[in-house]
């Protein structure tokens, strides 16, 4: 929960602005416990997803928010 901190941390300062919510999904995204640690340390809204491809969810959504720039 402190490592996933870090890098939301420095993934906000990338984009200079905060995350409200977190999406989980996975094995470790049915636990009730785990999703309040994360609540906790994070101080951030947890939601749980319920897609299970989550791989191509998200090379959709980078796809999405891609910002194509001129040669």
């Amino acid at each position: 929960a402190f490592g996933l901190r870090q890098n939301l941390e420095i993934a906000e300062g990338l984009l200079g602005r905060a995350v409200d919510r977190i999406g989980v999904t996975g094995g470790g995204a049915r636990s009730q416990v785990w999703n309040q640690i994360k609540a906790d340390v994070l101080q951030r809204e947890i939601v749980t997803l319920d897609t299970s491809e989550t791989a191509v969810l998200g090379a959709a959504m980078l796809a999405g928010n891609r910002r194509v720039r001129a040669r």
